[in-house]
């Protein structure tokens, strides 16, 4: 009888941890950052599929589209975050990133910008005014990125890309993780 009572209240106490394991769980994957407002006109760009070392667009092949980012000083020192290409010209009004989650070190620095590429990787104009600093940056909250002024910088045409550069100064290193959202919106 003893041994029956133990056995009904070890089952009650697992069925409870994984009932509070499972609801941590969803209440986990409930908790996601309100986006900015989209444009009245236009779209909002927010998926797209992260690269290391070289923004070549065929590498894109095969790879699944993602809403976030991830990027490890201790894997790569360059790091690209590429949205699809456009079939018809775009005009960039707006971008955005939120940091989801930074831990870790790394000595360097880690900045952030927003460029155009053509397919095989070669830059072509700089969107951004000025790199942002991501081990600075806010945390769970929507950070604008400073635009160039020159208009002309802020298209991207047929035959080109629009990627987010995370670029670290002093190469590999650390244990720097960092998790980040994107939203770019063009007209």
């Amino acid at each position: 009888m003893k041994k029956m009572r133990i056995l009904v209240l070890s089952l009650a106490i697992v069925g409870i941890a994984l009932f509070l394991s499972i609801s941590l769980v969803n209440q986990a994957r409930a908790v996601k950052p309100a986006l900015p407002l989209s444009p009245a006109n236009g779209e909002s760009w927010r998926t797209g599929v992260t690269v290391v070392n070289d923004p070549i667009y065929s590498l894109l092949d095969g790879r699944s589209l993602a809403d976030n980012a991830i990027f490890r000083s201790a894997q790569a020192a360059d790091y690209y975050y590429i949205f699809p290409a456009a079939a018809n010209s775009k005009t960039i009004q707006s971008a955005q990133f939120y940091v989801l989650n930074r831990g870790g070190s790394y000595a360097g620095n880690v900045e952030l910008t927003l460029k155009v590429y053509n397919f095989s990787g070669s830059l072509l104009r700089t969107v951004t005014s000025s790199p942002v600093n991501l081990k600075t940056a806010v945390l769970n909250a929507w950070i604008n990125i400073p635009l160039s002024a020159s208009p002309g910088n802020l298209v991207v045409n047929p035959g080109e890309f629009l990627a987010f550069n995370v670029y670290l100064d002093l190469g590999l290193g650390g244990s720097l993780d960092i998790r980040l959202l994107f939203e770019v919106q063009v007209d």
